[in-house]
């Protein structure tokens, strides 16, 4: 992962090949943690998108600068 504060937004997309819908996301969540600790809070920063594969898993705490999505909501856009 090359993440650096001075990035204009981050995707962080869950990896589901070889893991379960909730080992996914909890993955994914644990990376979207690492991201915003590298980038920080900073009103008007780095944007950060995620994709989540469970609608569910959404009601996570979301900051100003991150946009969650599930694959569900994304797919019937």
């Amino acid at each position: 992962m090359h993440v650096t504060p001075a990035l204009d937004q981050v995707i962080v997309l869950p990896y589901s090949d070889d893991l379960g819908v909730q080992q996914a996301d909890a993955r994914t969540l644990v990376t979207l943690l690492h991201v915003r600790d590298i980038i920080g809070e900073e009103p008007g920063g780095t944007a950060v998108v995620t994709e989540l594969l469970d609608d569910r898993n959404r009601t996570w705490p979301k900051s100003r600068t991150s946009t969650m999505s599930s694959s569900a909501t994304t797919s019937s856009a």
